[in-house]
């Protein structure tokens, strides 16, 4: 199974200036600019197919997209989910 944590920091890193190359993974991407609201649509159509999920409506709050830690714990529920 592919590391979601990695797959999603390799994106974030390629849609991201070189100012956030070295991006942590429990730091809050909204508040230091890496990524804005526009950008999390994006995020979650890249999370959607890449990983063969659909997120539910009740998942798309801020705290689950907060961090790369954040977003790969609720990527990691739908993928256990999975037969």
């Amino acid at each position: 199974m592919e590391n979601s944590r990695e797959a999603i920091l390799t994106y974030l890193k390629e849609i991201t200036s070189d100012k956030y190359a070295t991006i942590e993974y429990n730091v809050n991407i909204m508040e230091e600019g890496i990524i804005n609201s526009l950008g999390i649509i994006s995020l979650i159509d890249f999370i959607e197919k890449r990983f063969n999920i659909e997120m539910q409506d009740s998942d798309f709050e801020m705290s689950n997209f907060i961090s790369v830690d954040a977003i790969a714990s609720l990527v990691d529920k739908y993928r256990k989910e999975q037969p």
